[in-house]
């Protein structure tokens, strides 16, 4: 849902209902989720491994990720406020739930 934090009237941008749906919000991320997988993929083998590796003690030489996957089932988002807004900036709180079907 959408929660508009501010009555002002010379603000229609932000302004719909007091409350509305963000299915259309889940719709996008269901198409980007295989794209979002492959980043936290890219991440994790380019950032994660080689940070690890390089904490590690000279015995263990190696760290690496057999698999990194977020899985099919992708996040959903079921709520979103709107806190404050400037000209330069808006400021949402998201109610994010993940039961998904990773793997790493």
């Amino acid at each position: 849902m959408f929660s508009s934090a501010s009555q002002d009237p010379e603000n229609t941008y932000y302004q719909t209902t007091q409350y509305e749906s963000v299915e259309w919000l889940n719709d996008l991320m269901s198409k980007m989720w295989p794209f979002i997988s492959k980043a936290v993929e890219r991440i994790c083998r380019e950032t994660v491994e080689p940070a690890v590796e390089a904490s590690l003690p000279k015995a263990l030489h190696s760290f690496k990720f057999r698999k990194v996957d977020l899985g099919r089932k992708p996040l959903r988002v079921e709520a979103v406020e709107l806190v404050s807004k400037n000209e330069k900036s808006v400021c949402l709180t998201l109610d994010l739930v993940y039961d998904g079907d990773s793997g790493m």
